[in-house]
């Protein structure tokens, strides 16, 4: 029975204490130490590309507790908390320009498209995520069970963009249309909130890396010249 409150008092620790205060701090620390706004962005590579971006969507990031409930009984506990998490505009916008700068080096679109100045433009980037953490302790005497489910869903996976290619003032190539990208929900393998949340903030900007090099090989693939 000893054993069995230590685990109790545990899982109230690990599960119970997470807030969607606490989760915005954790999302803040993770961004700024890692891309903080400190004069971090790669250089716009020479003119030729632009990317522009849509106005709107939150100014910081931001948690909100979407369903929070907690059923401590004498043989039986549960709980189940939901979060629901934004990146901020600023970050979710000079991520995937970082993103597009680095693929575009990287795969040599300059010299691939018809023309010698391409805009790039996005409606919203997206950059919502749900945490969700619920489970059961049930004690049956000298034995229990546990079972805990604690993961992060990607909100939206999808992104309209439109991109034009120019030859100086001439109109070579264009095209408008939605890049999406497959995810599966990333799990808590070692309960560690902190730790969760840095994964996923490296988690959400490899997915990001993902995307623009979808459309700059998208953008390659297009002309009909290019060789990849």
């Amino acid at each position: 029975m000893k054993k069995a409150g230590l685990i109790i008092i545990s899982l109230f620790v690990l599960t119970g204490c997470m807030t969607s205060k606490k989760m915005t701090a954790l999302i803040n620390e993770h961004t700024g130490q890692e891309y903080g706004f400190r004069g971090y962005e790669r250089q716009e590579p020479g003119g030729w590309l632009t990317v522009q971006f849509d106005d709107g969507g939150p100014m910081e990031n931001i948690c909100k507790q979407e369903k929070y409930s907690f059923l401590p009984l004498i043989l039986y506990w549960s709980w189940n908390t939901t979060i629901k998490c934004s990146f901020s505009t600023e970050l979710r916008n000079k991520l995937f320009k970082n993103a597009l700068y680095e693929m575009a080096d990287s795969l040599n679109l300059k010299n691939k498209i018809p023309g010698n100045k391409l805009i790039i433009r996005v409606k919203e980037v997206p950059g919502t995520f749900t945490y969700t953490d619920k489970g059961h302790f049930i004690f049956f005497g000298i034995a229990y069970t546990i079972s805990e489910t604690n993961i992060i869903h990607t909100g939206v996976r999808t992104m309209e963009i439109a991109y034009t290619v120019y030859d100086d003032d001439i109109k070579t190539l264009q095209w408008e249309g939605i890049l999406a990208y497959n995810e599966l929900p990333l799990r808590n393998k070692n309960k560690n909130a902190k730790k969760f949340t840095a994964d996923y903030v490296l988690y959400y900007k490899k997915h990001l890396r993902e995307l623009a090099k979808d459309l700059v090989l998208k953008i390659i693939r297009d002309t009909p010249w290019a060789v990849e």
